[in-house]
């Protein structure tokens, strides 16, 4: 789920900001000593292995500074609109004004997105959930073999019952090893949806 939510938050902001770079919408100041100086840089590691030079560059961008923070939000709103027109999760933001509020208010944050993207400097924290998410994978099917006595009904209870307890443990463990860098998108999602 964290990874889903962390492509698809890089897929948009790669898509927005090329857009916006083209039609001008920001302006690249000349490099200075300082902007040399703010500049994030990516560490090596498994998880920038993958990358190209290219999105390095774009995330260190991103880390450093969001761009979208600039961006007014109906200008901002207009281009989620025609950028994500015709795939399913654009017409979901479409005819759900509050979820398209909350899509824009997360892109324009200024930590939300690079409090994200900044997982990718943080590879032990990464390999330490996919430990424990493969170790409640694993231990979620050795429960499930045993459940083969009983009847039909409550064989399915008990089937529901692992799975809702292993979401559990996995959300819980989301927010214990990454809760520094996911908490201002859940404060923009909980002020948009009072769980």
């Amino acid at each position: 789920m964290l990874r889903t939510f962390f492509l698809l938050f890089l897929f948009c902001a790669s898509v927005f900001s090329q857009d916006s770079f083209e039609r001008g919408g920001f302006q690249e100041e000349p490099a200075s000593l300082e902007d040399e100086a703010a500049h994030v840089s990516i560490k090596e590691s498994y998880l920038s292995n993958v990358m190209s030079s290219d999105a390095k560059k774009f995330v260190s961008e991103f880390l450093r500074k969001n761009p979208f923070s600039e961006v007014p939000a109906p200008e901002l709103r207009a281009l989620v609109s025609a950028r994500l027109n015709g795939i399913p999760f654009g017409k979901m933001l479409d005819n759900n004004p509050k979820l398209m509020d909350m899509f824009v208010e997360l892109l324009r944050d200024k930590k939300a997105i690079p409090s994200l993207l900044s997982l990718i400097n943080k590879p032990e924290k990464v390999k330490q959930f996919g430990i424990f998410a493969l170790a409640v994978f694993v231990l979620v099917f050795i429960l499930n073999l045993f459940n083969s006595k009983g009847n039909v009904f409550k064989r399915i209870l008990i089937k529901m019952s692992i799975g809702l307890t292993a979401f559990a443990c996995n959300m819980i463990a989301i927010y214990v090893v990454f809760g520094e860098e996911i908490q201002p998108t859940l404060n923009i999602v909980l002020k948009y949806f009072h769980l």
